[in-house]
């Protein structure tokens, strides 16, 4: 059966319909821009579309917001990706807000999870219980909170999804740089953990430990100042060599005898 292509209200896009597959009140589309230069007519592919997904079915689907999810957990918690792959359901310690990261790239530590990432883990965590209660089975604690989603081989995931790379391809985050250091990739992430880290506790050691580091010595790249808090710096200077200024005019002024009578 031919694929049936729907025009929108926008010139040159248009979408077709998945035959089954619906997350949001309508079934999922696909769509595509379609244009013509020199003659010729071109068609690149947008991607897929779900409309109006209620909360609901967020958080009934175990795969919804993915990508997002691994992401988050790497920005929040500062985690390489290798340590969120293999990631259990028994390496996570409700009561105190903690993750077990076991036999790490550097031994095995406790990551500390923000507000934003709890919430994540556990709204992950009823939804696949629910997953799991529609074949009458349960969450094992030893599997994996985010595996690989093919159900040919499973285990863990052995690198980052594509969509990452592909949004910030989309987003020309990496538009113009060529210094391979500078781009954004998804291991920046767990890079922007500890700056913002550091640069809001300024305690190297804190930052060491959160990171996993075995020495200080690599967690000290991330003692740099950013150009606010120079900005700070220079202008509390002017503020000293001000006051300093005001003070050594008025002991001069002091100093001064001035002799008005006859």
């Amino acid at each position: 059966m031919a694929t049936k292509w729907i025009p929108t209200a926008h010139k040159g896009l248009r979408y077709y319909e998945h035959p089954t597959r619906r997350h949001g009140k309508k079934k999922d589309r696909y769509y595509a821009v379609r244009f013509r230069c020199d003659k010729e007519l071109y068609e690149y592919g947008v991607g897929w579309w779900s409309d109006d997904i209620p909360e609901e079915a967020r958080r009934n689907d175990p795969d919804m917001g993915f990508e997002e999810y691994v992401a988050l957990l790497s920005l929040h918690c500062g985690l390489r990706f290798g340590e969120i792959s293999t990631l259990t359901w028994s390496c996570i310690n409700p009561a105190a807000g903690t993750l077990a990261i076991l036999n790490a790239k550097t031994g095995s530590r406790t990551a500390y999870l923000t507000g934003r990432a709890k919430e994540m883990l556990q709204a992950r965590k009823r939804a696949a219980e629910k997953a799991k209660e529609r074949d009458g089975k349960e969450v094992s604690p030893d599997e994996l909170i985010f595996p690989k989603r093919t159900q040919i081989t499973g285990g863990a995931m052995a690198q980052a999804s594509k969509s990452f790379p592909r949004v910030v391809e989309e987003l020309g985050l990496n538009r113009g740089i060529t210094d391979r250091k500078q781009r954004v990739t998804f291991h920046r992430l767990r890079h922007s953990f500890a700056t913002l880290l550091y640069e809001s506790a300024h305690d190297l050691y804190l930052t060491q430990r959160s990171l996993g580091h075995a020495t200080g010595a690599m967690t000290a790249r991330y003692a740099k100042m950013s150009e606010s808090r120079l900005r700070e710096g220079a202008a509390a200077l002017e503020k000293a060599f001000a006051a300093n200024a005001a003070k050594q005019a008025e002991q001069e002024q002091a100093e001064q005898v001035v002799n008005f009578t006859k």
